[in-house]
């Protein structure tokens, strides 16, 4: 009886400390998810921060995105023009030969 008394006083110390170990494992992610929501709540301050920037930005990098189309146009009229006045010079035999 002694012996079956001290494998059932092994088994319960056993289920004990495991029970101590799982409930310190517990505590444990308990903090470590604590922090991780202290963290994430550290950040919504910068997040709303760089929303503000971003909506301030917007309309500026609307202008510089119109700005390009504009230009491209712009190059497009230069080279356009600039290929109806030699054929005109042509025309009026007044095209540059390179010997001024």
């Amino acid at each position: 009886m002694n012996e079956l008394a001290a494998v059932v006083a092994a088994e319960t110390a056993s289920s004990c400390l495991d029970y101590v170990l799982l409930k310190e494992m517990n505590q444990l992610t308990q903090k470590r998810y604590a922090d991780m929501a202290d963290f994430v709540k550290g950040l919504q301050p910068q997040m709303e921060d760089l929303l503000v920037c971003q909506e301030a930005a917007e309309p500026v990098l609307e202008a510089i995105a119109k700005l390009e189309q504009n230009m491209t146009a712009i190059e497009s009229a230069v080279l356009h023009l600039e290929r109806e006045s030699k054929q005109i010079m042509q025309q009026l035999g007044l095209a540059k030969d390179g010997s001024s």
